[in-house]
């Protein structure tokens, strides 16, 4: 989770140099505070639920793979049964 930077000087450098390259600026402090806040609380939110989306795509599809097992046991078992009887 996003932690929102309340001053300069507690960007990482590297982060810094992010910021000047997407913002073609030489000083970080040439872009408001509040704007990087801002967009790295944005990309936090959009990685969490993408992230999120991922999991409830593999949890359906694990549901349809069971759901698909326990068709094919039925089958199994009303086959028997229909031998039995």
């Amino acid at each position: 989770m996003f932690k929102s930077y309340k001053t300069y000087e507690e960007i990482p450098e590297n982060v810094k140099e992010q910021i000047c390259s997407g913002n073609q600026v030489d000083d970080v402090k040439k872009v408001p505070l509040k704007d990087i806040n801002s967009f790295y609380q944005d990309l936090d939110n959009f990685i969490s639920m993408t992230s999120n989306k991922v999991l409830f795509q593999r949890m359906m599809q694990q549901q349809k793979d069971i759901q698909e097992q326990l068709n094919d046991i039925e089958r199994l078992v009303q086959g028997m049964y229909d031998k039995i009887v």
